[in-house]
């Protein structure tokens, strides 16, 4: 808990719905499948491409199965702060609507990342 007591002397219990639980993924070993079924270097990763959703589909590997904020996920891609990753989590939500293509390969990166997690549980 941040507090443990608020300003006006009362305790709060921790809200558990905000846990993050199950096997967390290091951050280097998601940025590994991504490149890997994106078919990019790491470094493609850093770089800003107009109208790619590499970056993109990056962060919401690494806040689902790495468990990273927004910040700590601009930290890993080189990126400045987490308001622009909020904004590429945004646009990406908004793409993947419509787009198949981008859609069969977030989840491929997704079933690959969970076979990992399952694989450290057992």
């Amino acid at each position: 808990m941040l507090y443990h007591r608020r300003p006006d002397g009362t305790s709060r219990q921790e809200d558990v719905a905000f846990r993050r639980l199950g096997t967390v993924l290091s951050a280097e070993a998601i940025v590994a499948a991504v490149c890997r079924h994106l078919e990019v270097e790491r470094g493609a990763l850093l770089r800003r491409r107009r109208n790619s959703f590499d970056r993109a589909i990056a962060a919401r590997m690494l806040c689902d199965y790495g468990a990273l904020t927004q910040r700590q996920v601009a930290d890993v891609l080189g990126i400045g702060t987490g308001s622009p990753i909020s904004q590429q989590l945004r646009k990406l939500t908004g793409e993947l609507e419509s787009n198949r293509a981008l859609q069969e390969q977030v989840s491929a990166i997704a079933a690959e990342l969970r076979g990992y997690t399952r694989n450290a549980n057992d």
